[in-house]
C-alpha cells in the first residue's frame, strides 16, 4: 500500500509566495524623489547643467563641445534649444537629458528665444534679420530687414511677441510671431538688455547713456513709462511682482514711479532671469547662481565645479522648486504683486523621467519590506494547522 504524500503545511506553502513578494518589492522600479528633477539649466562655458535650486544640488551635466551662451525651452517643456555661435539651434531632449537632433539655419546663432506657439527666434551677428524657425517641420522664414544685426533677444511662452536689439543700439524691434511683422520703437540710450513683461503684451528695456529702465508696449508700440537708474544697468527680468534690474553691485526694483534697491548681490553680472511663475529671482555670476523670493531673501547658492563660468539660465516651464519653501532662510522687506498671468502648464511632459528607471531608495525599501513582512506574517499565522 502506497503511503499518502506528506501533507504540506499552509505556512510553507504559502511561504514562498511571500518571499516572491518581497524580492519584487525591493527589485521594482520605484519613482525617484523629486530632487532628482532640474528646475533651472544654466548654460556655461563646459556645456548644459541641470539645476535643482531649492537643494542646491547640480543633477545632471550634458557635455557640449561648443559653449552655449544662450538657451531656451520649448513651450511644452521638452526640449532645451541652445545658441553656441554655430549655423543650427542645438537641442537637449529633457525627457533623457541628452544632446538631440538640431535645426540647421543659414546663420552662425547668438541667442534664441520661443514665444508662445511652435517656433523658435534666432538671431546672430551676420544677419540684420531674426530667423523664424518651425519647431514642427524645421521650416525657416525671415523677418523683414531691422536696423543691424541684433544680439538681445527675449520673449515668454505666453505672449506671442519677441523683443530684439542690437546691444547698444538706440532701438528695439518687436515681432509679432503670427503675424510675421515687425515694428520698430526708437529709443534714448544704449539697449543693454530685455525682458517680456509676464503680465502681458509689454516688455522691459534697459539702456545706458541715460542709464533707465522702461516699460513699451508691443501693440502700437511706444514708452509706456521710464524711470531714471543710479548706475549703469546689466539685465532685467520680469517677475509676478514687477521688473528686476541688475547693476554692478546690487539689484533693483521699480513700480513704474519710483526706485528702490531690491537686494545687495555682491558681484557685477549681466546673466537674470525668474523662474516661470515669477516669484524666484535667478542671478548669475561667474562661479554661482543665486536664486531670491520676492521678499528679496537670499534662498539658495549653487556653486558651479572646476572651471565652469555662467553664460545663461533658463527656466523650466513649471513653478520653481523653491514654490514649496525650501532653501535657505530668508529675509528682507516685503513688495507688492502685479497681475502677472499663471503659467499654462497643461501642457507640460511628465518631469518624472526616472519614474521608471532606478531602484527603490534605501528608506523606501525597508518600508516596503516591513509592510509585505507583516502581511506575509499575518497570512502564515491564518494559515498554519492548529496544535
Amino acid at each position: 500500500m502506497t503511503a499518502p504524500p506528506p501533507r504540506v503545511s499552509g505556512a510553507r506553502a504559502v511561504a514562498p509566495a511571500v518571499l516572491l513578494l518581497v524580492v519584487l518589492a525591493l527589485t521594482a522600479p520605484w519613482p525617484t524623489s523629486a530632487e532628482t528633477v532640474g528646475d533651472l539649466y544654466a548654460t556655461t562655458s563646459g556645456g548644459v547643467l541641470e539645476l535643482h535650486v531649492a537643494s542646491g544640488k547640480v543633477i545632471t551635466r550634458v557635455d557640449v563641445a561648443t559653449s552655449p551662451s544662450a538657451a531656451a525651452f520649448s513651450n511644452s517643456g521638452r526640449s532645451l534649444y541652445l545658441a553656441s555661435g554655430l549655423p543650427q539651434i542645438g537641442r537637449i531632449d529633457i525627457e533623457v537629458i541628452e544632446l538631440a537632433d538640431s535645426i540647421t539655419l543659414p546663420i552662425n546663432v547668438a541667442a534664441v528665444a520661443v514665444p508662445l506657439g511652435q517656433t523658435a527666434v534666432t538671431a546672430g551677428p551676420a544677419r540684420a534679420r531674426l530667423l523664424l524657425a518651425d519647431l514642427e517641420n524645421g521650416t525657416i522664414s525671415e523677418s523683414e530687414r531691422l536696423p543691424a544685426a541684433p544680439d538681445l533677444l527675449a520673449a515668454d511662452r505666453r505672449d506671442p511677441y519677441a523683443i530684439a536689439a542690437r546691444s547698444g543700439s538706440a532701438w528695439v524691434a518687436i515681432l509679432d510671431v503670427g503675424a510675421r511683422t515687425v515694428s520698430r520703437l526708437n529709443l534714448k540710450g544704449a539697449v543693454v538688455g530685455l525682458a517680456v513683461d509676464r503680465a502681458g503684451g509689454a516688455g522691459f528695456v534697459v539702456t545706458r547713456s541715460p542709464n533707465r529702465v522702461a516699460r513699451i508696449r508691443f501693440d502700437d508700440p511706444a514708452v509706456l513709462w521710464s524711470v531714471p537708474l543710479p548706475e549703469q544697468p546689466t539685465a532685467v527680468t520680469s517677475t509676478s511682482f514687477g521688473p528686476i534690474v541688475s547693476g554692478s553691485d546690487e539689484l533693483w526694483a521699480t513700480d513704474g514711479r519710483t526706485l528702490a534697491v531690491w537686494a545687495n548681490q555682491g558681484t557685477p553680472t549681466g546673466i537674470l532671469t525668474a523662474s516661470d511663475d515669477g516669484s524666484i529671482v535667478y542671478l548669475g555670476t561667474p562661479d554661482r547662481v543665486l536664486a531670491f523670493d520676492r521678499t528679496a531673501g537670499l534662498r539658495q547658492s549653487i556653486r558651479l565645479q572646476g572651471s565652469d563660468r555662467v553664460l545663461g539660465l533658463a527656466a523650466f516651464p513649471a513653478p520653481s522648486s523653491l514654490s514649496a519653501g525650501a532653501g535657505l532662510a530668508s529675509a528682507g522687506s516685503a513688495r507688492g504683486a502685479s497681475s502677472a498671468r499663471p503659467p499654462a502648464t497643461s501642457t507640460l511632459p511628465d518631469r518624472s523621467r526616472a519614474s521608471t528607471e532606478g531602484s527603490i531608495p534605501a528608506g523606501g525599501a525597508v518600508v516596503i519590506f516591513v509592510i509585505v513582512l507583516a502581511a506575509g506574517l499575518i497570512v502564515i499565522r491564518r494559515l498554519a494547522p492548529p496544535d
